[in-house]
């Protein structure tokens, strides 16, 4: 089994990505009260008025919104469980901007969970993802494992060494990036010192760009 599969496998899941991120507060230009209104209520298990908060947000085309209603379509809370309608409501609020949106439609279609793996998509998804910066060190991560693995590409081992480096840099917690900056050592150990110069380079521009140049 490849190491960085490994690594993913032991710490993560969809399943847990959608259930960790689903009720994260990320700031937004509109509306920002009435989608806090909805977390709470859901928090508090009051599904039905969440959702009466939440349908108006998403005729508008409010992106967080969206993401919100998609994790109760796909976990039936309030409505019938439809993993169909979770995803038209997952890619409408990437479409939007919505970065946890981004990274869980990247890690849908990465691992087949309920939709057949399209490497293309999960590429596009977590490349957008991964453009948002410190919100997004785990989708750099699985952006990072595409490039390693060769996952519907040709192996890079300079583009993935890249995207961990700055997956390592925007870790949530010191567990997380101990996490990557382990994946980080064993992957060094495939390369050359010249191609590791290359990547860390690489990582400092794209960072210094503000994700412009990756």
């Amino acid at each position: 089994m490849d190491v960085m599969s490994a690594v993913w496998r032991n710490r993560h899941s969809v399943a847990m990505a959608v259930c960790v991120l689903w009720l994260s507060y990320c700031p937004i230009a509109a509306a920002a009260d009435s989608v806090e209104d909805a977390q709470l209520l859901i928090l508090r298990g009051d599904y039905a008025r969440a959702i009466d908060v939440l349908r108006p947000l998403v005729a508008k085309g409010d992106g967080r919104a969206e993401y919100i209603l998609g994790n109760m379509a796909l976990d039936g809370r309030g409505v019938p469980r439809d993993s169909q309608e979770a995803m038209r409501l997952y890619e409408a609020a990437a479409a939007a901007g919505d970065v946890d949106a981004q990274y869980v439609l990247g890690a849908i279609f990465l691992d087949g969970a309920i939709t057949p793996k399209n490497y293309a998509r999960a590429h596009q998804w977590l490349a957008m993802a991964a453009a948002q910066g410190r919100k997004a060190p785990t989708a750099q991560y699985r952006l990072a494992t595409i490039y390693i693995e060769g996952l519907g590409c040709a192996k890079d081992l300079v583009a993935g060494h890249m995207w961990l480096n700055i997956a390592a840099t925007n870790a949530a917690d010191d567990h997380q990036r101990t996490d990557y900056e382990q994946a980080l050592l064993v992957i060094g150990k495939r390369m050359t010192l010249q191609q590791i110069r290359v990547a860390q380079a690489k990582a400092t521009r794209c960072e210094r760009s503000d994700y412009h140049d990756c």
